[in-house]
């Protein structure tokens, strides 16, 4: 007594339905990043109940939020020095009588001319 066709196609309609639902665990942690621990669970421990709502529960949880080792900011790069930077430098060094004026018109010059 063989299997006529209606009852193939029942078993491949049945095998079509089922294999989703055993594998609805790791179809809705295929975006977690531990998805491949799910699936092995799934595939592995699925035919069990326990592994199949141990997976099930692991695909529906929250990722734990990735831990940041040395969050220390980049150093900065040295900020350029602008003219009016260097002006106001030169200025005080005059006025705090470190340079003559013609030091001071001299280095004003240069600076101005670069």
């Amino acid at each position: 007594m063989g299997l006529g066709a209606p009852e193939l196609i029942l078993i491949l309609v049945v095998l079509l339905l089922t294999f989703p639902l055993y594998f609805l665990p790791s179809i809705l942690g295929r975006k977690k990043h531990n998805s491949t621990s799910i699936f092995l669970l799934n595939l592995f421990l699925g035919w069990t109940a326990v592994g199949w709502i141990v997976a099930l529960i692991w695909a529906l949880s929250n990722d734990a939020p990735p831990v940041i080792f040395n969050n220390i900011p980049p150093p900065q790069a040295p900020r350029e020095k602008s003219k009016a930077d260097e002006l106001t430098k030169l200025a005080r060094l005059h006025s705090d009588g470190v340079l003559t004026q013609e030091e001071f018109d001299t280095e004003k010059r240069k600076l101005l001319s670069q």
